[in-house]
């Protein structure tokens, strides 16, 4: 699509994305499952060689890896792909643990865009770390781009994915909006797929309980 991927659940609609939209990973390399001990450990023990961004981003995608999670306390890299509404699914026997998931951006136009990731904890993009269920302005050079993902996960089917649409001065001022919004949920730097579908009828109701607020408040 010239307009980028439709992402089930994005904030990005298929509607309001522009033709210079970067598409997010089709396939994945997904390394886990960690538990949460080998990548959160206890103060005073030393995390897994691969529970950091800096040692996943330089593993190679063969060989095997300790793991505690697993009868032979070995693991591998596997492929996992996106399904047709965009979304990668992982499965393990397990109700929580961490992993590692790398995928590559395809961007066609250099420039300034929005990236919002869901059911990831962080992820990595030229260097630079973002937190999960936030959308965020980056910088995307044109080519292709590593990105890196922690997952931590407490359900043993994990879904997650990226969606990205490019900073223009409308959007820019929805986004202004939003956090706007947000803050009125005491959150001023989250905006969540729901708040991004406020609508019109919303906006009226929200402004008419704001009124309505002050009216009794001076009463």
């Amino acid at each position: 699509l010239l307009n980028g991927e439709h992402i089930a659940g994005s904030p990005f609609s298929i509607n309001i994305k522009n033709a210079a939209c970067p598409i997010p990973p089709k396939v994945w390399k997904f390394l886990g499952p960690f538990s949460m001990r080998q990548c959160f450990p206890e103060p005073g023990d030393p995390p897994s060689h691969v529970c950091s961004f800096s040692e996943i981003d330089k593993t190679p995608f063969s060989g095997n890896y300790q793991s505690e999670m697993t009868k032979s306390s070995l693991i591998g890299w596997k492929e996992v792909k996106a399904n047709n509404v965009g979304r990668a699914r992982v499965t393990f026997q397990h109700h929580e643990y961490v992993g590692w998931a790398v995928g590559h951006i395809t961007n066609r136009m250099a420039g300034e865009h929005f990236v919002f990731c869901d059911g990831i904890d962080e992820y990595q993009i030229n260097g630079i770390l973002y937190q999960g269920g936030s959308w965020h302005q980056i910088s995307l050079a044109e080519g292709t781009q590593k990105l890196i993902a922690r997952i931590v996960s407490k359900e043993k089917n994990t879904e997650f994915w990226c969606d990205f649409m490019a900073v223009t001065a409308s959007n820019m001022h929805e986004r202004k909006a939003m956090m706007g919004v947000g803050s009125l949920f005491g959150d001023s730097d989250r905006s969540s797929p729901f708040l991004l579908s406020v609508s019109n009828q919303c906006w009226m109701s929200i402004i008419q309980l704001v009124v309505l607020y002050k009216c009794l408040t001076r009463s």
